[in-house]
């Protein structure tokens, strides 16, 4: 009986009827339809990023940086992160989640497994259940099967499966947890991939973009100039130029003086004697520097 799935406890039928209740989301379309999609964690070393995980075709109905969920014939909008990864060649979308969301979202786990590169971890007859709407996507189903093979990420499992929805989350039976999407059925066996290169191609894209904020963030931090401009010989009234550039003005530059916020001028009347610290910020990128000191 090794090619049938396992018995399943009373423990995991129960989380796997809280699944089924509460972690599958229905997600409108312009035209009317729907896409379906599960929300998840993604480990990035010691951050778990909180994440949508759904057909690429939702990315157009995105609006204002939102987009509206239904679960249980409720509507609910969620505003979404910075970070959108689409993966052209399965069609699948993996977005950022704002962490004011969080709280009324079910999120089911990723296996750990999944972040391993050795794929082949899984080979085993490894029993397995895939949560899918009806045809008339009114009910929901479960589905319990076995894996057969894994290749090149692309799981093949025996599975009765009575639903056209895409993008149906495959549970490892053991622990709950998720291993893959399903993609088709036939007669003779089905189709899904396995999550493993698609969640460490979102890991490296979610990477590059924060590192890639992290230098805005920086760049505009040293979008500055300091000067320090020591007075020996103090006249009253007297104007010390500092700065000869017409690219500057009230609207694109700030002007600190010992820390003081002050209107910019390319000048100042120092009150007496000593050091004056000079702070420059703008908020655009100089482009002519000729003369700027002379």
């Amino acid at each position: 009986m090794e090619k049938f799935p396992k018995p399943v406890s009373k423990y995991c039928t129960k989380k796997i009827f809280e699944q089924m209740e509460n972690s599958y989301y229905k997600i409108k379309n312009k035209n009317n339809t729907f896409v379906f999609g599960f929300f998840c964690y993604v480990k990035n070393e010691n951050v778990n990023i909180p994440v949508l995980i759904t057909d690429k075709q939702i990315i157009n109905n995105i609006s204002d940086n939102t987009i509206e969920i239904i679960i249980k014939n409720e509507n609910k909008r969620i505003e979404l992160g910075k970070i959108l990864f689409k993966n052209k060649s399965d069609n699948i979308a993996i977005i950022e989640v704002k962490e004011n969301n969080i709280k009324f979202i079910n999120f089911l786990d990723l296996d750990e497994r999944i972040y391993k590169k050795n794929f082949e971890l899984f080979f085993g007859d490894e029993s397995i259940y895939i949560i899918n709407y009806s045809a008339d996507n009114k009910d929901v189903s479960v589905s319990y099967g076995t894996i057969n093979n894994i290749n090149n990420s692309e799981i093949i499992y025996s599975c009765n499966i009575n639903s056209k929805t895409k993008l149906c989350p495959i549970f490892n039976l053991s622990n709950n947890k998720i291993i893959g999407i399903h993609q088709c059925y036939s007669r003779y066996y089905n189709k899904g991939i396995f999550l493993n290169n698609i969640i460490n191609e979102f890991i490296n894209y979610y990477k590059i973009k924060k590192n890639q904020e992290l230098r805005l963030i920086k760049f505009k931090h040293i979008n500055e100039i300091h000067i320090l401009i020591e007075v020996k010989e103090y006249k009253h009234n007297e104007k010390i130029f500092f700065l000869n550039s017409n690219e500057f003005n009230e609207n694109n530059t700030e002007l600190f003086i010992n820390n003081l916020n002050y209107k910019y001028k390319k000048s100042f009347i120092p009150k007496e004697k000593g050091e004056y610290n000079i702070t420059l910020k703008f908020n655009f990128n100089i482009k002519d520097c000729r003369y700027m000191f002379a």
